[in-house]
């Protein structure tokens, strides 16, 4: 059951991580010059591309939303009471991504984008949920 239970959290890893770095590749008028800059004054000498800071903010979006999940954890129970399951976790997402996007100064990103975004990962999270609690 363990490795089963692994499984499952890796790949609702790798589906967030996707999901993100999608949102952030298929936006046109995508800036992350502000974040560029800020790396360069850590990393002098190197030259980052634009994927693989796609691949570095998407990162902190997918920490940043399992850390403010298990933080709000405990409140999901008022929250389902009064509201629903998926507005939790569509607050989750709204709220670490914007976050994360205000922090690393990602701007540009497509509004579309970001509401497919978090509709699917909304849905996802439910689906990860029920798989992870049967293991």
């Amino acid at each position: 059951y363990l490795v089963m239970y692994l499984i499952i959290r890796a790949l609702k890893y790798f589906v967030f991580l996707i999901l993100n770095f999608g949102l952030l590749f298929f936006s046109r008028d995508i800036d992350i010059e502000q974040f560029q800059k800020d790396l360069f004054i850590f990393f002098k000498d190197y030259e980052f591309n634009s994927n693989l800071v796609f691949f570095m903010v998407s990162n902190f979006v997918v920490f940043t939303t399992f850390i403010v999940k298990q933080i709000l954890k405990p409140f999901v129970e008022i929250f389902i009471e009064h509201f629903y399951k998926y507005g939790f976790y569509f607050l989750i997402n709204i709220l670490s991504i914007s976050a994360t996007f205000i922090v690393l100064r990602v701007y540009g990103y497509s509004r579309f984008y970001l509401l497919l975004y978090l509709i699917t990962s909304s849905l996802i999270f439910e689906f990860f949920d029920r798989a992870e609690r049967k293991f």
